[in-house]
């Protein structure tokens, strides 16, 4: 993403739109602002029997803030994240160690 502010999981981008005046002169702009919250998740499957490590990967989830509800955004990227961790687990695509 271009122009991308981070800071405490929050990712804002911010953009300047433009409209034209009379005749294209003197054109006025408008700024937009758009915030993220995002989880970055560290997953980590053990066989307690044995205390070994599974499997190991991270994953992410990510959602826009509305109307200031940092609330809901952080319950929907909470939600988002495990969705991707379910997900990769049933793609097939992860390796773990049979023993």
């Amino acid at each position: 993403m271009n122009d991308l502010n981070e800071m405490n999981g929050i990712r804002g981008r911010s953009g300047v739109t433009g409209t034209n005046g009379v005749n294209g002169i003197n054109g006025t702009g408008n700024t937009t602002s758009l915030e993220y919250c995002v989880i970055r998740v560290k997953v980590e499957v053990f066989d307690v029997k044995k205390n070994k490590e599974i499997i190991g990967f991270n994953a992410m989830g990510e959602a826009s803030v509305f109307l200031f509800n940092y609330g809901a955004t952080l319950e929907k990227a909470k939600e988002k994240s495990i969705d991707h961790i379910v997900n990769y687990l049933k793609s097939g695509k992860s390796k773990y160690k049979k023993d």
